[in-house]
């Protein structure tokens, strides 16, 4: 899955300020106040016992579309979850039913509009995004079952802490005191990196950034991937490619490996310097800890290969990626097999 990662991380995506939460972590979920339904049987209530994942995203939302087949995989995975697109903040709400009807099934969970009858800016992005201090979609909420927030994050992060909360073995009380702190650094990076980023002043940036993780030891992460996006904007590639190789050894995620070699083969600020060999390397990596069986994965491998020269192999890869796609994807898929037996790399889309 080429999941939303560096991206989500950008200066420019974290950089969105925080406001003071009134929902906080551990707080009862507000009711759902929802509109029309668009796919799946409807809920009306979040009942106590069941868990519930409720995701916000919009059609014109880059990172809210990279992230549904994966929350659709998650769905697969945990069928006694139920899983909740809404959609917030469209800007033309006609444009929702024939987008997940494209999706099919790539987008395999409920889907539900905002209600806008009871508020112009959506009842739902009032009562729980706007209540959280969420400004920025994707943005996911697990309600546990005694009917709580237990967690609000990217929905690409849902994986382990949604484990945990099946579990009973979720620590909320820490992540309370996590997202606290998060939601104070932010404030900080819209203070301090912003301007530095509008004015390009990559070093006054990267320094800010360090002060930064001095004082946030616990948003290390975070601030390591945003220190990425500011070598990037430096034009700094042997330093970023460092920073990847570092993220990459110590990654035991598939999706993650495959993103950060997608990024390298697509991404305009590595054209300079697109290192063919590391992507594959991490692509191939993906792909073994997959078992060879997910689709996007093995396209990736497939283009790094072709970008290479090596159109056989190419063909070889993106034929095992067709045989274990389905639905749109296998679509997409064959496309980019048809274009690697003409020897040619497709554009992307």
């Amino acid at each position: 899955m080429k999941k939303f990662f560096l991206w989500a991380m950008t200066a420019t995506m974290c950089l969105v300020g925080a406001v003071r939460a009134e929902l906080k972590l551990g707080d009862p979920a507000p009711k759902l106040d929802v509109g029309e339904w668009v796919k799946g049987e409807p809920v009306t209530e979040l009942k106590e016992g069941t868990i519930y994942v409720v995701e916000f995203w919009a059609t014109w939302c880059g990172p809210c579309i990279k992230a549904i087949p994966h929350l659709t995989e998650l769905q697969k995975a945990n069928p006694d979850v139920v899983f909740l697109g809404v959609n917030i903040w469209e800007e033309d709400e006609s444009l929702v039913k024939p987008f997940v009807e494209k999706m099919g099934d790539k987008m395999d969970y409920r889907v539900v509009m905002d209600n806008k009858t009871t508020d112009k800016h959506g009842a739902m992005a009032t009562t729980w995004m706007r209540a959280a201090g969420r400004n920025g979609i994707p943005a996911s909420f697990i309600i546990d079952k005694a009917g709580k927030v237990a967690w609000i994050g990217h929905p690409m992060q849902l994986d382990d802490v949604l484990a945990k909360v099946k579990a009973g073995t979720y620590d909320s009380t820490s992540e309370a005191k996590k997202q606290a702190s998060e939601m104070a650094m932010q404030q900080e990076l819209q203070t301090k990196l912003m301007p530095m980023m509008m004015s390009e002043d990559f070093d006054g940036a990267l320094k800010a950034l360090s002060e930064l993780e001095a004082k946030y030891p616990d948003q290390i992460e975070m601030i390591e991937r945003i220190r990425i996006s500011v070598l990037l904007g430096k034009g700094d590639l042997p330093a970023v490619y460092t920073a990847l190789d570092k993220i990459a050894a110590d990654s035991k995620d598939s999706g993650e490996l495959n993103e950060i070699a997608w990024i390298v083969l697509t991404a305009p600020p590595f054209e300079p310097q697109r290192d063919l060999d590391r992507a594959a390397a991490w692509a191939t990596r993906s792909c073994e800890m997959t078992e060879w069986k997910d689709g996007e994965a093995i396209d990736t491998l497939a283009r790094a290969h072709a970008m290479k020269g090596d159109f056989e192999k190419a063909v070889e890869l993106q034929t095992k990626a067709v045989a274990c796609s389905t639905g749109q994807l296998a679509e997409e898929l064959t496309k980019n097999l048809e274009a690697y037996k003409a020897k040619q790399v497709p554009a992307i889309q």
